[in-house]
């Protein structure tokens, strides 16, 4: 049966236990281990912490250490722009210049019904199917309640979708840091804590214990005079400029982040 544009839960799904080696995923196919963005509330010898289950959409594989965000085309936003489709259905878009599979499972919003400005679907949002090079298929337990037409504009929303995060990346766009020991290769699942203690990589500048920490190159980075819009934790100890393994004990907060505004 279809549901509703009011309906806002689709497959809902529960948490469920992990062992340690199930921490150390790196799954070709998501649903042998958890649904694709799954939340895993643990404790163990580091303390409490909150894990996402994510997929890797860099160019290249994430190594243990290294700080994720959502995938965007524009920095801080965690959505891809679809401008001037070419036509549609209840349940399919026609456009050109994507990557195939690559927008699965993000979420189709209908940013604006150029025909009838304000008339559905625009407003609507559906989980994405699958998608090819020229057409986004949505969930068809999750149709839009009018079809999609010419130069409708979508936005493509990522969900549990990351790649290497960026200087100035804000943090409510953080995903965590990659924990799997073997890292998580091109294309494939696994984990990243997204709150509490771990230890991620860092560049060479000094980062003192209870500052802020910031997103850099797939880093975390001391955060000079960033606002709270760029903060993704604390470092937990002051770090070595000179070590060869350049990993800092800090606790992550992106679970929860301080939000987008650059002071209260």
């Amino acid at each position: 049966m279809a549901l509703g544009t009011s309906d806002f839960f689709l497959r809902p799904g529960n948490l469920v236990g992990m062992g340690s080696a199930d921490l150390h995923a790196d799954e070709a196919e998501a649903y042998r281990q958890s649904k694709p963005g799954t939340a895993l509330f643990i404790t163990d010898a580091f303390g409490a912490r909150v894990l996402r289950y994510v997929k890797n959409l860099n160019a290249t594989a994430l190594a243990v250490g290294d700080l994720v965000s959502l995938v965007s085309d524009t920095q801080n936003t965690i959505s891809t722009s679809v401008a001037n489709i070419s036509s549609g259905t209840t349940l399919k878009a026609v456009t050109s210049g994507l990557t195939a599979d690559k927008h699965n499972g993000m979420i189709c919003y209908v940013l604006d019904n150029a025909d009838s400005a304000g008339a559905a679907p625009e407003g609507e949002w559906s989980p994405v199917s699958y998608n090819s090079a020229t057409e986004i298929y949505v969930d068809p337990q999750k149709p839009y309640s009018a079809a999609l037409a010419a130069n409708d504009d979508l936005e493509l929303l990522s969900v549990y979708h990351v790649e290497d995060a960026a200087d100035g990346d804000e943090g409510w766009t953080v995903a965590g840091v990659a924990c799997g020991k073997d890292g998580i290769s091109v294309g494939n699942y696994g984990w990243v804590v997204s709150h509490g203690m771990t230890m991620a990589k860092h560049t060479t500048n000094a980062i003192s214990e209870g500052d802020p920490i910031v997103a850099g190159a797939a880093v975390v980075d001391a955060f000079g005079t960033d606002g709270q819009e760029l903060w993704v934790g604390i470092a937990a100890s002051t770090c070595s400029t000179d070590e060869t393994l350049k990993h800092l004990p800090v606790f992550m907060r992106v679970w929860h982040s301080a939000g987008p505004g650059g002071s209260p």
